[in-house]
């Protein structure tokens, strides 16, 4: 919303009104698709009461069926409150959210709530061990970004990352039948990668293959 339509060089400008004015554009009409309202900036940085109201807003004036927001040990009371308001799934994503400290600490407290979640992560922290505690948790939905369908262009758009490790990630997570959504966003660099980054998703089991 910052960056393409309202043409702002960050996402720091946008607004709740903003955020609200665009999410109910799309729940009007009437997606299949799980609807998450991303909290913008300084929408739950300020406190716990402020973060539980604007949740409820994505989900009562926008028509939201979950929200997104980012952080590790200091919005885990807000988090367990957004959770007891009722608010019924929530995604992790932003940098690599599993590398935040307490993250997996936050994922308790929302599954023990009842609450499904999303997680968006580069796959670089999803060893043998953090593969069980997802599958464990069973996360609703895990989608990792996949930046080439080779090692080359993958670490060429995403410097210091490893394209093995990525990789085995998925592995990992398809052995545990929670196979992941396979995330690749086409630039200049993987472009002609497209093809290929599809049939590699469909060969490492991934239940989709999301683009855009």
């Amino acid at each position: 919303v910052g960056t393409v339509v309202l043409g702002y060089e960050s996402t720091l400008p946008v607004t709740m009104e903003d955020m609200l004015h665009h999410t109910k554009a799309v729940t009007r009409a009437k997606p299949s698709a799980l609807v998450v309202g991303d909290m913008p900036f300084m929408s739950y940085q300020a406190g716990v009461e402020q973060a539980v109201i604007n949740a409820g807003r994505f989900v009562q004036e926008a028509g939201a069926d979950a929200i997104k927001l980012e952080g590790g040990e200091r919005v885990a009371e807000s988090v367990r409150r957004i959770v007891e308001a009722g608010i019924p799934y929530a995604a992790f994503g932003g940098g690599e959210p599993l590398g935040v400290a307490h993250s997996w600490d936050l994922f308790d407290i929302l599954t023990n709530g009842g609450v499904a979640l999303k997680l968006e992560t580069d796959g670089s922290r999803i060893d043998e061990a953090a593969a069980d505690r997802i599958a464990g948790l069973a996360i609703q939905c895990v989608q990792i970004s996949v930046d080439g369908a080779t090692a080359a262009t993958h670490e060429r758009v995403r410097p210091g990352s490893s394209f093995t490790a990525t990789i085995a990630a998925i592995r990992r997570l398809t052995a545990r039948q929670q196979p992941p959504q396979f995330v690749f966003v086409p630039n200049r660099f993987n472009l002609h990668e497209s093809v290929a980054a599809f049939d590699l998703a469909v060969d490492l089991g991934c239940n989709t293959f999301v683009t855009g």
